[in-house]
């Protein structure tokens, strides 16, 4: 079994003059790419032109994931019993992410609404180096108030990010590697994740073959408190 690390710069989200990504003060989206190659085992004939592909999350930072990361220990695990490749991506999305405050304060006086929104507005923008969704909810509701501006919901850069991932790897297993194009995909992804996962599938049927969204139960811990 053979792995290999890559660090994907996959996109612009937005203008430089909105946001910059707190780990390098850049806006160029990067992510850590970990494939699995499956060497020495037998390999399905009719599977040689798939992958595994799970999505995960994480902030930003400049060292790879390790191979004693649960996720790639697993997909170690999964390319060695299927004889598939399995690929990793993280950073979806990026964050830390870093609003202008110039942008914050002349968003908040163009609302409706203002007292309400404002505090909206400041209770994300006070997590936004923090939680992932209060950046889907400053999106969301940036989008709400002007729906001419759809590039800003974060779900677009996250597919995109996925999409760019599966050429590149597609390309390495031609180019690199010698193999075939990788055209079907089985794709992977936890909490928010998911919703790529299916998106994913709704942009690239051609490819994307199987989905599966995971994520564990918590319903009786809400109930019971």
């Amino acid at each position: 079994m053979i792995g290999y690390a890559f660090h994907l710069h996959s996109q612009q989200w937005l203008d430089e003059s909105i946001y910059t990504i707190q780990h390098d003060d850049s806006v160029i989206w990067k992510h850590w790419v970990w494939l699995w190659v499956p060497q020495g085992v037998k390999v399905d004939q009719d599977l040689i032109d798939s992958c595994i592909f799970l999505i995960d999350g994480g902030k930003n930072r400049s060292t790879p994931p390790s191979e004693n990361k649960d996720y790639v220990k697993i997909g170690k695990f999964l390319s060695l019993i299927t004889g598939s490749m399995f690929a990793f991506i993280e950073q979806i999305p990026n964050e830390h992410l870093v609003f202008k405050n110039d942008w914050k304060n002349s968003r908040t006086e163009d609302c409706k609404c203002r007292t309400e929104v404002s505090s909206i507005i400041e209770f994300a923008s006070s997590l936004i180096v923090i939680f992932f969704s209060a950046i889907i909810a400053l999106t969301w509701h940036h989008f709400l108030d002007y729906p001419d501006q759809p590039e800003w919901l974060l779900r677009f850069p996250m597919v995109k990010a996925s999409l760019r991932a599966m050429d590149m790897i597609s390309e390495f297993s031609e180019t690199t590697l010698g193999g075939p194009k990788i055209s079907r995909w089985g794709v992977l992804g936890g909490s928010k994740r998911g919703w790529v996962t299916w998106l994913l599938g709704a942009v690239d049927p051609e490819r994307v073959k199987v989905r599966s969204r995971f994520r564990q139960e918590t319903t009786d811990r809400y109930l019971n408190r």
